[in-house]
């Protein structure tokens, strides 16, 4: 399961690039297993400190029929990024929060 799961985010971040095979050969051979992806075409990312962020997580994790999207912990900069659907505006609760 999480093997599929794993699969699955890959194919979705890579579907963002220009290249979508360049970027999963990068991801997997390349020497740095970096690629940038720009945010915006498939997704926006949500970017809050890690207090704040982990304790979403575990809340939207318990909540019944529901299934958080991917997520990113930058745990150097003590940040969670959040992935949501571009252009959020129609669909968040928060005002002026991009």
């Amino acid at each position: 399961m999480a093997l599929t799961n794993w699969t699955n985010a890959v194919e979705w971040l890579a579907a963002a690039a220009r290249e979508p095979r360049l970027c999963k050969s990068d991801w997997q051979h390349g020497t740095t297993g970096i690629h940038l992806l720009a945010a915006g075409r498939f997704w926006d990312v949500l970017i809050v400190p890690a207090c704040l962020g982990l304790r979403t997580a575990d809340i939207l994790t318990c909540l019944p029929r529901f299934e958080p999207g991917p997520a990113l912990l930058d745990g150097r900069r003590r940040q969670v990024g959040f992935f949501l659907p571009p252009d959020p505006a129609n669909l968040w609760a928060g005002s002026d929060i991009r």
